[in-house]
């Protein structure tokens, strides 16, 4: 299973992805980005019934990704362009080739 966190200004948004499907994304509210991440990847784990053994990597991702220095749980981490990841993405779950995304919340971009 592969994790996809987004540390945003004000919430974390986190979802598993696990042989073609998506696995439940779920939302934490935390002011530190670090107790965030961890957060959110703990609730995730709890609440889908994860073993943290059955975690090949975690990609973060957001203004809070940049606080994330090292592995999350002895799970392998990755930073993502947040455009980037807006905009595959949304083509992902739109099943186009092209489209504009965009993404609103606390900052909004089209991508």
């Amino acid at each position: 299973m592969v994790i996809g966190i987004d540390i945003g200004g004000s919430t974390t948004k986190i979802v598993g992805f696990r042989d073609g499907r998506i696995i439940q994304p779920l939302i934490v509210k935390a002011n530190d980005p670090v107790a965030s991440a961890f957060g959110a990847l703990g609730k995730f784990i709890n609440e889908n019934k994860v073993p943290v053994s059955s975690l090949e990597h975690i990609a973060v991702t957001g203004v809070g990704s940049n606080a994330i220095e090292s592995d999350l749980f002895g799970v392998p981490v990755s930073k993502v362009d947040e455009f980037l990841a807006i905009g595959l993405g949304g083509l992902y779950l739109s099943e186009l080739k092209r489209a504009i995304v965009v993404s609103m919340g606390t900052g909004t971009a089209l991508v």
